[in-house]
């Protein structure tokens, strides 16, 4: 399948529990915010979409606890950056955007924790997916902050 076709949880191993009702409302939030932006241009949509995101990636209890959210979550986000241009990640308004930042962070958290098979596969596919459309490594530039060598 491309990266962009449905890969519904239907076809997976491991079905997808029933979200609970608040975590219903959490990625009910993030997809709404998502498409009054994408079809509106709303900036504040854009901008809970962003929060939600960064929310979502930088919550380290809830990584651990929810795991089928965390499992939902990338599986809707990557169904919406289908949507987002192949230069998503080279634009001026998103260069240098929280979202890879988060998702790297996420990616992480994700490598090194003790997570369900499911929520692992999903990133998986998350890093496939980012690295195929927008050539995106969520491994680069983790030594950011190291001295850089030129040589003259």
């Amino acid at each position: 399948k491309g990266a962009c076709e449905p890969t519904g949880h239907a076809t997976s191993t491991h079905p997808p529990t029933l979200p609970t009702t608040a975590e219903a409302a959490l990625l009910g939030e993030l997809q709404l915010s998502f498409v009054l932006f994408l079809r509106l241009a709303c900036l504040r949509s854009l901008e809970a979409w962003k929060g939600r995101v960064h929310l979502l990636c930088s919550c380290d209890a809830a990584l651990a606890t929810r795991q089928p959210l965390y499992t939902r979550f990338l599986h809707t986000l990557r169904a919406q950056l289908c949507f987002a241009p192949p230069d998503f990640f080279d634009d001026a308004l998103s260069a240098d955007n929280f979202l890879r930042a988060s998702l790297a962070s996420l990616a992480a958290r994700v490598a090194e924790g003790e997570v369900s098979p499911p929520l692992r596969s999903e990133m998986a596919r998350m890093q496939s997916f980012l690295a195929e459309r927008f050539k995106l490594d969520l491994g680069a530039g983790e030594d950011e902050d190291e001295p850089v060598v030129v040589q003259l």
